[in-house]
């Protein structure tokens, strides 16, 4: 083999995400208001410049800058979710809602076909939404583990892969928020005493 066919070989597999350097995307997506009913209750969703901007870094490998995409999921999911949403960047002084949710990441991991020996690009993320009353006490923290996937044949391109894994898993958390929120017993107690 010449040394030409060998480089158009390595960049060949390189480009199938053979190799396994560091790599670092952004994440999009479109994410639509969710097809939801509203909980009777007004809500403060602050959502800090960190969380916002925030670049999740799996092993070194992987940086994945999800800030504005989860941003957008966790507004899309949330606008239909209650009757009144106010989003802000900082918490407030004075609770003028319901309840204040302020979500954070809590872990994010990428698992790619060289190292998990399977045929998908695999993301994990934890999310946290700390919830309290309108008077400051804290109701629950409630742990929120999303997943998305994409095969290794759904693309050429390792980078597209991760990238589309990483917007399922978006949804994935967005879906859980729409139909898990009211059955966290805290909340559902909140609900209740509140004459919800």
């Amino acid at each position: 083999m010449t040394m030409l066919t060998k480089t158009i070989a390595i960049i060949g597999l390189c480009s199938l995400g053979a190799c396994s350097g560091p790599l670092s995307l952004v994440v999009g997506g479109d994410y639509p208001p969710a097809l939801t009913s509203a909980l009777p209750v007004s809500v403060t969703l602050v959502m800090s410049d960190e969380f916002r901007n925030y670049v999740a870094t799996s092993d070194g490998q992987v940086s994945l800058e999800v800030g504005a995409a989860q941003a957008a999921m966790f507004e899309a999911v949330m606008t239909p979710r209650f009757k009144e949403l106010l989003v802000v960047s900082e918490r407030p002084d004075v609770i003028a809602t319901d309840w204040l949710i302020e979500p954070s990441v809590s872990s994010m991991q990428v698992g790619v076909p060289a190292v998990t020996h399977l045929e998908v690009y695999e993301v994990w993320l934890k999310y946290r939404l700390n919830i309290s009353d309108q008077n400051g006490n804290d109701i629950v923290s409630w742990f929120i583990p999303a997943y998305g996937k994409a095969p290794s044949s759904f693309t050429k391109s390792r980078s597209a892969a991760i990238r589309a894994a990483s917007e399922i898993a978006l949804r994935d958390m967005g879906a859980r928020v729409i139909t898990d929120l009211h059955r966290v017993p805290e909340l559902h107690s909140s609900l209740a005493e509140e004459g919800f």
